[in-house]
């Protein structure tokens, strides 16, 4: 963009990180939810914290009103991106760790996201 004018943090936080045209998304774009990109482009996303950036960024009543939002406008959604959807990821605790960072020190996905 040569104005440097960005559609939301998201898209700013791709382009500053040298991920120019990688699918992002939008209404709601989720942006403290995005947590990096994966070898093929695509935007990962942390669905507890898609909950919470709903709830904090945007007056949902609470958790269970995100989520149900998410799940019935956002994941349903997804499909019609094709090949370059974006992931949405749900988060486990793994001996302290979320999944990411189990599986990253375990070798596992150190090489399919980069994380930003």
């Amino acid at each position: 963009m040569i104005n440097n004018e960005y559609e939301c943090d998201v898209e700013k936080t791709l382009l500053e990180n040298g991920y120019e045209g990688v699918m992002f998304l939008t209404d709601y774009s989720y942006d403290d939810a995005l947590v990096g990109v994966s070898t093929d482009k695509r935007a990962v996303y942390n669905y507890n914290l898609m909950v919470e950036w709903l709830v904090e960024e945007e007056g949902f009543e609470d958790d269970i009103e995100a989520a149900e939002w998410i799940d019935y406008n956002t994941i349903r959604a997804i499909p019609y991106f094709g090949s370059t959807a974006p992931v949405i990821y749900y988060p486990k605790d793994y001996e302290g760790q979320t999944a990411l960072e189990y599986l990253e020190d375990h070798g596992w996905c150190a090489s399919s996201v980069q994380l930003i």
